[in-house]
């Protein structure tokens, strides 16, 4: 391999006179033409005030020197390698700045090399040195084929409309370590004393911090370590996660690792570990009985991570990003963990924005960054189909449709569009042979305005939806119990337009109640136009007004307008997406059962038994209602990776 890459004697003219560098001794003498000029004489003074500006020529070069030395390396993007043969490939790295650096993949492996300028690499097909050029932000696989030894690379999934657009321009960014700070805690089932399970933890900590310094530059430090109290009554994985994040405080760290020891090792597909997105600050990991290995138990902290930093799931076997874990895989001495060339390079596109400080949300980073990491999930939404991971953070991106819109949509014309899809729905279900009615109905409806909202701008989607759903589902009058909502509703829908929807809209439930219909959209609405507070402050003013009417104030009510600002939230958070929303909506999964709420209670049974809206009774009360939604399917599961 070295004698391949021999580059010969290097030969260079020597004039008479010339410095070889080859050879011993100095220059050699020559007759010298130039006229001899004849110095002034200085004084001993301005000898000195050479000399100092001497030195203070050379401290600065020297300065320079110490400071280029030590310059952060910088990059505009990395190329991901892969080996997808059976036997090690030796390359060399070509480039203008440095040296020819040598390396060397196993098989299966998965390399990200920085790329700072043009890149070249060069490899040996027999006895032929074969060349290629390098590019930013690719996969190139080197796979043979009958013997011969070649590299390809991976095409990756455009958007349609996408392949008229010029193509992502990688920043500069400063591709030094990056340090993520680590809180580690273990819950009170831990059967192992604090020093023996903390020094396990740690230990892990660091295998799983070598994998992605590796691999994305990312070094994880632990800087706290504690313990949490679980409640042994739970069994499901999402409600312990939800109380590891009520009971936890991440700080001083970004991130807190919970190891839980509640459940022995589970059989089936369950959640061996959990978080809910890039950048959120916790993640649960189950802890199985003795007879799981370490290695076992190292792929599941890494697989988290994976999702911690933007990887999604692969259909790669060999990838710790594998939708199943837990298939004993890890446990050969030949397995490696780590992951597939597409997670490898959602992570570096990811990090390098990290590094640049330009993380507010998947949906705020450049364009540019999205746009790649939406090319990552195509690709691997085409490799798995049947898994959601990379759909929901597709679209959490919220990256616009490439495709030119027939015309420029507003708002207020998107949010009619769902008023009328919502009409044109009850206008052929009247029709049908079989018409739906109850909560189908409503969840037809939902379905078909969510299904309408979708292609709309990421900007305002999610309010357009919910706009629509919450005018279009109701029957009140304009101005009455609306509040915020009328002066838009006269401009989206004319009296005229408003009868004739009215007259063929039905009768929509939710979990067999009219009015809860209203409640929930009317409070996803206003929430999504105004805010969250201010939905439950209109929906908390309403019932007691209720109770100081004649029908009382309603607890189902209440929980209704609670989960309907839940939804919204969840909505605009990208916790939730249209696109699941149109395909499989049900009113049930996202509002729990309500007859054991107290309903119809008088002013007077209402300061009894709750004293008042901020009495330590009511938001006990409030609190039960809100972990009873947050448990339903439709939240808890929905976010989970």
């Amino acid at each position: 391999m070295e004698s391949a890459y021999n580059e010969g004697k290097r030969f260079r003219k020597v004039e008479q006179g010339a410095f070889h560098p080859r050879r011993r001794g100095a220059f050699t003498k020559r007759k010298c033409f130039c006229p001899r000029i004849k110095r002034p004489k200085r004084s001993l003074d301005e000898i000195r005030s050479i000399c100092n500006g001497m030195n203070r020529l050379v401290f600065t070069i020297f300065i320079v020197g110490v400071l280029a030395a030590s310059a952060p390396r910088l990059a505009a993007a990395v190329a991901v390698l892969e080996n997808r043969t059976d036997a090690k490939v030796d390359f060399r790295l070509l480039s203008n700045e440095h040296h020819p650096q040598a390396g060397t993949l196993v098989p299966t492996e998965v390399r990200a090399v920085p790329i700072t300028g043009p890149l070249g690499i060069e490899f040996l097909q027999g006895k032929t040195t074969r060349r290629y050029r390098l590019e930013p932000n690719a996969i190139q696989c080197f796979i043979n084929t009958e013997g011969y030894l070649e590299l390809r690379s991976k095409k990756l999934v455009l958007a349609p409309g996408e392949d008229r657009l010029p193509l992502p321009q990688p920043r500069i960014i400063d591709r030094t370590p990056m340090k993520i700070t680590v809180k580690l805690l273990a819950d009170d089932d831990q059967p192992m004393v604090r020093a023996v399970w903390e020094k396990e933890f740690r230990e892990r900590i660091a295998e799983a911090s070598k994998i992605f310094e590796a691999c994305c530059g990312v070094d994880l430090e632990v800087v706290a370590v504690d313990t949490w109290v679980s409640d042994n009554a739970l069994t499901d994985f999402g409600r312990t996660l939800r109380e590891f994040e009520q009971q936890v405080d991440p700080a001083p760290a970004r991130l807190a690792i919970g190891f839980t020891s509640q459940y022995k090792k589970p059989e089936g597909k369950v959640h061996l570990g959990g978080t809910r997105g890039p950048l959120y600050p916790y993640i649960l990991i189950r802890e199985w009985s003795q007879h799981v290995s370490k290695s076992e138990r190292l792929e599941v902290l890494v697989h988290e991570l994976g999702h911690f930093l933007a990887a999604t799931h692969s259909v790669d076997k060999n990838s710790v990003m594998r939708s199943r874990l837990g298939d004993h895989r890890s446990r050969s001495a030949q397995f490696l963990i780590q992951f597939d060339p597409l997670s490898v390079l959602a992570m570096n596109v990811f990090v390098d924005e990290l590094r640049a400080g330009s993380f507010h949300g998947l949906q705020r980073l450049p364009m540019d960054a999205r746009r790649q990491l939406q090319q990552v999930y195509l690709t691997a939404e085409k490799e798995i189909v049947v898994d959601p991971a990379s759909p929901r953070y597709r679209a959490m991106l919220a990256v616009p449709s490439f495709l030119p819109p027939p015309k420029t949509l507003t708002f207020l014309e998107g949010t009619r569009q769902v008023l009328q899809a919502i009409r044109e729905t009850a206008e052929k279900n009247r029709q049908a042979e079989k018409p739906l009615r109850g909560d189908a109905l409503t969840d037809a409806f939902v379905r078909r305005a969510a299904a309408t909202a979708q292609n709309y701008p990421s900007a305002w989607d999610t309010k357009a939806f919910l706009l629509g759903v919450g005018i279009g589902l109701s029957d009140l009058p304009w101005g009455s119990g609306v509040a915020g909502l009328e002066k838009i509703s006269r401009k989206l829908e004319t009296p005229e337009n408003r009868r004739a929807r009215l007259a063929v809209l039905g009768n929509p439930t939710l979990r067999g109640r009219r009015d809860l219909v209203q409640h929930f959209f009317l409070s996803a609405a206003i929430c999504s136009q105004l805010s969250p507070e201010i939905a439950e402050q209109l929906g908390t003013a309403k019932e007691c007004s209720d109770a100081l009417g004649k029908s009382g104030f309603s607890f189902a009510d209440y929980s209704a307008d609670l989960a309907g600002i839940a939804f919204a939230k969840k909505l605009e958070q990208n916790f939730l997406i249209l696109k699941n929303v149109a395909d499989s909506f049900q009113g049930d999964e996202f509002f729990p059962a309500y007859e054991h709420l107290p309903e119809g209670l008088s002013w007077a049974d209402f300061l009894k038994d709750y004293g008042s809206v901020n009495d330590p009774r009511f938001r006990k009360r409030r609190k039960e209602l809100l972990d009873k939604i947050e448990s339903l399917p439709g939240y808890k599961n929905a976010y989970i990776f």
